[in-house]
């Protein structure tokens, strides 16, 4: 664990980000994604995912934090980075794009983390050669790790709003502002800073299954009720949105 937080230090704080190779693969990851796909069998087209550990209960992908060492991994990489020692809340999230025009939907939908690290582990990726395979942008280090509320609510205005996802749905504005793309591989592990780092994907096809596993790790904002009370109407918005969807079965 010590050479991995060394490494995972060094590699965000050179790259800006760290990708643990092979971290979740064989059986594991295999379970994982037929969880996935039997959840996505079970929605229309469009199912974009759940919010809260909640709704994972029972899944292979409740206990991973826990059984793969994501959030001690993230604890200890927390306490390096930021000299935090308390421990502190993973707010975990599937991410699905399949079909119904999602992957070209949430493309270029570019934002900040609510949370100081960020953790994506894939369990689906394309590999298509119209390169329509969802890629991670990350631009990189963008703003500080601050507990200032109001320059929070700035900071995401200027980035999510329709004027800059068109612009930065252009790659040649990408390449200016110096985004990095990330080309995902399913049971790697990316570690980037994500309350810093503005990030989104590209387009993924509609034919193509796209599925992550994200663990934001330390809120800055943990204790502001405010922020809270929108977290929780976010996991009650995702919730019902997948019930509503939910097919019936035969």
């Amino acid at each position: 664990m010590l050479q991995d937080l060394a490494s995972l230090r060094t590699d965000i704080a050179q790259h800006g980000y760290a990708e643990l190779e092979g971290f979740v693969a064989g059986a594991r990851l295999a379970a994982v994604r037929a969880w996935v796909e039997a959840e996505v069998a079970r929605q229309p087209a469009g199912y974009i995912g759940s919010v809260g550990k909640e709704t994972v209960r029972g899944s292979p992908l409740e206990h991973l934090d826990e059984e793969c060492g994501i959030r001690a991994l993230l604890a200890g990489l927390h306490a390096e980075l930021h000299g935090a020692r308390e421990p502190a809340t993973l707010y975990q999230v599937l991410r699905v794009l399949y079909g119904r025009g999602e992957g070209e939907k949430q493309a270029h939908m570019y934002h900040y983390d609510a949370y100081a690290l960020t953790a994506l582990l894939p369990i689906a990726i394309p590999d298509r050669a119209d390169g329509k395979n969802g890629d991670l942008v990350l631009f990189l280090r963008r703003r500080r790790l601050h507990r200032s509320l109001l320059l929070n609510l700035v900071q995401k205005a200027l980035v999510q709003n329709p004027l800059a996802r068109w612009l930065l749905a252009r790659e040649r504005v990408r390449r200016w502002l110096r985004g990095e793309v990330v080309k995902l591989r399913p049971g790697n592990l990316y570690v980037f800073l994500g309350y810093q780092t503005c990030h989104g994907n590209t387009p993924c096809s509609i034919e193509s299954l796209r599925a992550t596993a994200l663990f934001h790790y330390a809120d800055p904002f943990e204790g502001n009720r405010f922020v809270k009370a929108l977290e929780r109407v976010n996991i009650l918005r995702t919730e019902w949105h997948r019930k509503r969807t939910r097919r019936t079965q035969p």
